[in-house]
Order: C-alpha cells, then sequence, then structure tokens
C-alpha cells in the first residue's frame, strides 16, 4: 500500500511542478509562480492564485523538519502568508 501512495503523491508532485511551469512560461510570469525545494520538501506559491490548490507545502516529513524555519522564512520573502493544514500520510 506505501508504494501506491509513492506513486500516487509523486504522480500529484510532478503534475503541480508542471502546471506551475507552464504558469511561469505564460506572460513573463504574470501569476507569480514560484517553487523551491527544502531536502525532499516541496514548496509552492502562486501569488495570483489563492487557495491551497497552488500555494502549499508537500512531502514534509521527518528528517526535513530542520528546513522548517527556512520553509516559513521563504514564504515570507515572497509576501505569502503561510497557513497550516496538516494531513498525516494516511490522509486520515
Amino acid at each position: 500500500m506505501q508504494l501506491n501512495s509513492n506513486i500516487v503523491m509523486l504522480s500529484e508532485n510532478n503534475t503541480l511542478i508542471s502546471r506551475l511551469n507552464a504558469f511561469k512560461s505564460k506572460n513573463n510570469n504574470e501569476s507569480g509562480s514560484q517553487m523551491k525545494q527544502f531536502g525532499s520538501t516541496l514548496a509552492f506559491q502562486v501569488r495570483r492564485i489563492s487557495g491551497k490548490a497552488f500555494n502549499t507545502v508537500r512531502n514534509i516529513n521527518e528528517e526535513d523538519y530542520i528546513y522548517l524555519s527556512e520553509i516559513v522564512d521563504w514564504y515570507k520573502f515572497v509576501s505569502y502568508q503561510l497557513r497550516n493544514s496538516v494531513v498525516t500520510e494516511r490522509g486520515l
């Protein structure tokens, strides 16, 4: 079951990365699409699209907790108010 959830997560991440890259390529990145990797954690932000679909942190895990303050600082740098929503690995 773990393998299936990893495949789904990877697929969702790749889809999101693809969409954000498409936003970046349109009109000189008019939407303000940005992403940054911290260890295996991925942070995404699109200034002109509100909501958590495109403004999210994915894959944060125990090993990447050391990057938590850097992630918060990055969201401050890109002037985006960080909101927390925690979903367990099992999506409970």
